[in-house]
């Protein structure tokens, strides 16, 4: 008899296991955190009744998150990719306002998660209880949005992304204020040099002087400290927008998205009559990038939520500062901009800041969660480690199968 098993390596190895038989003969292994059930087909089973190639290719998406090793840090970069994406479209599409742009993104992506709740069956208005909640998360996540778009055009993409990144320290504020969160040591010293790295990033006269160096990034970016104070703006209310999320934990993502979407669409398209730039797009490759936008958008929320879903929430923020590599990338290669050392220095200051305050949370919410990601981490980079763990599951399976033909 041959007994398929589907093991937790990390629980196998650090717990005594035995096998244990129901009333079907379906054999399961006991472990520290519970019964991690095993199961053969039944002999009535119609013989090639699983066997289809579609069921097949289901059995094998189903369980693909489980054999690739950080599968949920993966799904977060992809996540954090999307969402660089769109950055970099948001620059190019420079004959729209970027609030136009906004817009025509939460159209689109309005559309699939709007599906998605009716077909689901969704509370289409939310949980009753969290409806304020709700509003507010939207609101605030618009304005975000929409400051940030701004601030894309007014200085270097880096520059906006590094900054908009901070919203930790605001998260760790508004903690504090509205759900009287205390504030660690690692926090207050993580916040103070979140601070430090902005100030140096936006290079203000009073520390730095005037210098005929910056004379190029003035004639490229008159506006430069209008971005800033936009980008402090979208970090402030994104801050704000992920505390009422911790609230919004038993809504359901896709009414989430759905109303912030209609929420973005609403607000951007009243605004942009007011400032008199409301365009129709012309041109096949001005739709193409706006269709591109929208499907970003799409997928960096569905790769966020897979990411969630398999992984944390600490080690997922730790990816976020992949966004800033990415914007290097986009400025060097694309845009030919010169990159300077206040934006390299600052971006590395904040960027490091993000990824303590994130294992620090991971570490203060689950210690045991915490050295198991970066046993997953190990299992990534040394395939000797599979081996190992491939032959542990090899050995119980070979003693199930002895006990159960005795």
């Amino acid at each position: 008899m041959k007994i398929v098993t589907n093991i937790l390596v990390d629980d196998i190895t650090k717990s005594n296991t035995k096998t244990t038989t129901d009333n079907n003969n379906n054999i399961s292994i006991q472990v520290d955190n519970g019964l991690i059930p095993t199961t053969q087909p039944s002999s009535s089973t119609t013989p090639g009744h699983n066997k289809s190639p579609v069921n097949g290719m289901v059995a094998k998406l189903v369980a693909l998150p489980e054999h690739i090793p950080a599968f949920g840090l993966f799904s977060a970069l992809f996540g954090v990719t999307m969402f660089s994406l769109a950055s970099l479209i948001v620059k190019l599409l420079t004959e729209l306002h970027s609030i136009e742009i906004l817009v025509f993104r939460c159209v689109i992506q309005f559309v699939p998660y709007f599906i998605l709740t009716v077909h689901k069956k969704h509370p289409f208005f939310g949980i009753v209880g969290h409806r304020l909640d709700l509003g507010l998360r939207c609101l605030s996540g618009t304005i975000s949005m929409i400051t940030l778009y701004m601030a894309y055009r007014l200085m270097p993409l880096t520059d906006a992304s590094t900054i908009y990144l901070s919203s930790p320290l605001f998260v760790t504020i508004f903690a504090y204020i509205l759900l009287k969160e205390k504030v660690t040591i690692v926090q207050a010293l993580t916040g103070i040099l979140t601070i430090v790295g902005v100030f140096i990033i936006s290079k203000p006269v009073f520390l730095f002087g005037e210098t005929n160096d910056d004379s190029n990034a003035v004639d490229i970016y008159p506006n430069r400290m209008t971005g800033i104070i936009l980008s402090i703006t979208g970090a402030v209310t994104s801050g704000y927008s992920l505390i009422n999320l911790r609230k919004l934990r038993s809504t359901p993502v896709p009414v989430i998205v759905m109303w912030y979407s209609m929420v973005t669409v609403v607000i951007g398209s009243v605004l942009l009559p007011f400032i008199d730039r409301w365009i129709l797009p012309y041109g096949l490759t001005t739709w193409l990038l706006l269709l591109a936008i929208g499907i970003a958008g799409v997928f960096n929320q569905l790769f966020l939520t897979l990411a969630l879903k398999y992984e944390s929430a600490g080690p997922i923020s730790v990816t976020r500062s992949f966004n800033i590599v990415l914007s290097f990338i986009w400025e060097v290669t694309i845009f030919y901009e010169p990159v300077e050392w206040t934006s390299i220095a600052g971006a590395g200051l904040i960027s490091s800041c993000v990824v303590i305050i994130a294992l620090n949370k991971c570490y203060q919410e689950n210690p045991e969660k915490f050295q198991k990601f970066y046993g997953r981490l190990l299992l990534c980079c040394k395939p000797q480690y599979r081996s190992e763990s491939d032959s542990i599951v090899d050995t119980i399976s070979e003693s199930i199968d002895k006990q159960t033909n005795n």
